[in-house]
This record gives structure tokens, sequence and C-alpha cells, in this order.
């Protein structure tokens, strides 16, 4: 977890230029240790929300079940079973990324970098494809 939150972390002061002040959790014992301890030692203000008190993360609650929401959605339409839930997790967030979900018409992406996403990519998840593997 720690390992993860110091990539993210990074590449958004990076990319933005804002410093990392405070970090919300619901005091769960992955946060304990080390992470607490990085925290400290970085000047990252921690704040734990009550226990079983959902309502105080509820943009991030909110988030998440959208996410899983998706996750399924694409799992059951693409009959895949749960193993392949790793790659439904990614491909809904990067969709969350690149598509707008609010009122003012701007995605995520367009916030963090300043121009459209480009979607010319992106297929109907689970179509059949076929990777070419040069001979050498």
């Amino acid at each position: 977890m720690l390992e993860a939150f110091i990539i993210v972390k990074e590449r958004w002061e990076t990319r933005t230029g804002f410093k990392v002040k405070r970090f919300r959790c619901d005091g769960g014992t992955e946060w304990k240790g080390a992470f607490t301890q990085y925290l400290n030692d970085h000047g990252i203000e921690m704040e734990v929300t009550p226990r079983c008190e959902h309502w105080m993360n509820g943009e991030i609650e909110q988030f998440m079940r959208t996410v899983q929401g998706r996750i399924l959605a694409m799992l059951t339409t693409a009959q895949l079973p749960m193993t392949y839930w790793g790659e439904a997790a990614l491909t809904a967030a990067y969709l969350l990324n690149v598509t707008t979900f609010n009122a003012d018409g701007v995605t995520p992406f367009e916030v963090m970098y300043g121009r459209s996403p480009n979607l010319s990519h992106l297929h109907i998840w689970s179509s059949r494809c076929f990777a070419h593997v040069p001979e050498e």
C-alpha cells in the first residue's frame, strides 16, 4: 500500500506542482506502521474518520461504488469470471478518467493534462483480438 501511495503522490506532485498535505482514511490496520511513519516524515497530516461512519468519506465511497458497478457490468456483459476483476478494475478507472461524469463536461484527464483525451484506441471491452508476434 505504501509503495503505491508513494508512486501516486510523487506523480501528483510532479504534474501539478501541489504538495500532498493531508491523507484521509478509515483508520484500518493497513495505514499503520511504515505508512504512518512515511506521512509523518513528509509532513502529511493523517485524517482518520470514525469507524462505520462511511458518510464522512462520501465522495470516495460514491466513486468506489461507481467503479465497482462498472467492473461488475463489464464482467457480466463479457461473461468473464471474477479472475478478470483486476483487468476490469483498471479499465473502469481508466474510462472514468477519460469520460465526463460532472455537469461541467470536463474529464479528469483534461484537468490533469490540459487537453482532451484521445479515445480512438478504445474498443468494446472483451472484443476478440489477436496479437501479432513478428518472427525474429
